[in-house]
């Protein structure tokens, strides 16, 4: 768990077991974590920076366009019906009715025109009957009016209302004004509503988008980082050793262009060969690593470099005192393998861990 907590692989329920084991006060290996992230921080100086295939991104780029707008279309269908369904809210219902006549008044309801009718009905019956009766040339007594005082008294609204028509009611002018302010205020906030609704649709458009492009990214993070763990599961498990010593290895007269580094546990009995540019033998010859330790050399065994292999791992680390250790060099030699570096030398480098013996005279 300590491993895996220092390469940042850890899954999330042993990720909270290792926490709350830490915060309980629970005790790990002295130094151990320290130096498996120490280790774990050479891996970046290791490994290589891989530029994806340009068809690799065009293909991404592609899908992420077809995403968007996948999402863009929904986020429009649920626009248009979302406003859909407010018109329907909204909307008055048309009624269609018959037309009727135009009134004369167009005050007058039908109660006005049934007792103006009425009225012209008994005034042409009058002029009728005084048309009838005789007329006579004696004068008539006319009889004076008497003045009488009536006293004053208020027009109450109850004779007012007795003048109107029967049938008919006066306006409330409060009633019609409470009438006009509540359509008023009810067009203001479906106005303020119909603005909020298209202010959220395009926030909730702007978060989509932004929200998709951060998914697919974490995405991209994901299938690298899996990819990564699970090439290099066996270079991290490697560079869990506490021994490891680095060996820088440079090219020779053959192969100047070429480098190269060693990465070896004399405790483990492991070694990690990284190369660079190393050229490709001839078909009847290999490469053969070496290690040579107070005038004898060890083979640390053959290898044959493919394309696109940078990473070789070397199994058979002979038993060798770290101390006596003095170079390191890679060889071809003939591809049955030979005992003693008989062949040219492409990679050399020394080995700083050891202590180096002094040259005999001869």
């Amino acid at each position: 768990m300590i491993s895996a907590f220092a390469a940042g692989c850890m899954d999330q329920e042993n990720y909270k077991q290792f926490k709350n084991y830490i915060r309980s006060g629970g005790e790990l290996p002295e130094g151990e974590l320290g130096e498996l992230q120490n280790v774990i921080s050479l891996v970046p100086a290791v490994l290589d920076l891989e530029q994806p295939h340009s068809e690799l991104k065009e293909k991404v780029a592609k899908k992420l366009i077809s995403l968007q707008d996948e999402i863009k279309k929904r986020i429009k269908d649920k626009k248009e019906k979302g406003i859909q369904e407010f018109t329907e809210l909204t909307g008055e219902r048309k009624t269609f009715g018959t037309r009727e006549a135009p009134r004369s008044d167009p005050f007058a309801t039908d109660l006005h025109e049934k007792r103006y009718s009425q009225e012209e009905v008994r005034i042409s019956s009058g002029a009728q009957k005084e048309l009838k009766q005789p007329r006579t040339d004696e004068p008539r007594e006319v009889k004076k009016p008497v003045a009488q005082s009536l006293p004053f008294q208020p027009e109450k609204s109850s004779q007012r209302n007795s003048q109107l028509p029967s049938g008919t009611q006066p306006v409330n002018s409060k009633l019609l004004m409470g009438l006009w302010i509540g359509i008023g205020l009810l067009t203001v906030v479906l106005i303020v509503g119909a603005f909020y609704f298209f202010k959220t649709t395009g926030s909730l458009e702007t978060q989509v988008e932004t929200l998709t492009i951060q998914g697919n990214e974490l995405r991209n993070q994901l299938t690298s980082t899996t990819k990564f763990v699970t090439d290099y599961s066996e270079f991290i498990d490697f560079f869990n050793y506490k021994d490891i010593k680095i060996v820088n290895l440079a090219g020779g007269e053959l192969s100047p262009g070429s480098s190269g580094r060693l990465f070896i546990s004399f405790e483990a009995h492991e070694a990690l060969l990284k190369l660079n540019d190393l050229p490709s033998p001839s078909p009847e010859e290999a490469y053969q690593v070496w290690i040579e330790s107070r005038g004898v050399s060890y083979s640390l065994g053959l290898f044959l470099p493919k394309p696109g292999d940078k990473y070789l791992s070397i199994k058979s680390i002979p038993s060798v005192a770290e101390t006596d250790v003095d170079i390191v060099r890679v060889t071809n030699e003939n591809r049955a393998g030979s005992d003693q570096p008989l062949g040219s030398t492409y990679l050399s480098g020394i080995f700083l861990g050891s202590n180096p013996q002094p040259q005999r005279r001869r």
